[in-house]
């Protein structure tokens, strides 16, 4: 697929995954490419938007991957190794276990929205008094006396 890109482009890609992709590592890989200083914030945008691009450094990603052995189980075993490795600080151990945590989503933020009930919001719209009970129950059940959980 590299033999689609220019020989610009192609660097600009080497050059932005030897930054590791980080904020910032498209216009130093743009500049370092040969791009203009002055619009490589611009021009390293415009590059990540090209599919082919996106695609070398997906493929460039997994090679680097493939042949350094990394995948997500080698990296909770050297996670849960750090964990249990009496020789690092209580910090970080505890960041070990914080980030393993994550890998199984143990920590999703939830927000607790509050809202108030208006009974006299169905007065309003034409429904029979056994229709307005009925949707009012249901709403009822649905925000679980006034509060929802948002994942």
């Amino acid at each position: 697929m590299s033999d689609t890109l220019t020989p610009k482009q192609h660097r600009f890609v080497m050059e932005y995954i030897k930054r590791g992709g980080e904020r910032g590592a498209g216009k130093d890989a743009a500049i370092a490419a040969g791009y203009s200083g002055k619009h490589a914030a611009k021009t390293a945008y415009d590059l990540l938007q090209l599919p082919k691009i996106a695609e070398v450094i997906d493929k460039e990603r997994q090679d680097t991957a493939d042949r350094n052995r990394i995948d997500a189980d080698w990296v909770i075993e050297r996670l849960k190794h750090e964990a249990e490795d009496p020789d690092n600080s209580g910090g970080e151990r505890i960041r070990a276990i914080e980030l393993l945590g994550k890998t199984l989503r143990l920590f999703v933020e939830r927000k607790e929205v509050e809202h108030t009930h208006r009974s006299d919001f169905f007065a309003s719209i034409d429904l029979s008094e056994e229709d307005t009970e009925v949707i009012e129950a249901e709403y009822r059940e649905l925000v679980e006396g006034d509060r929802v959980a948002i994942l």
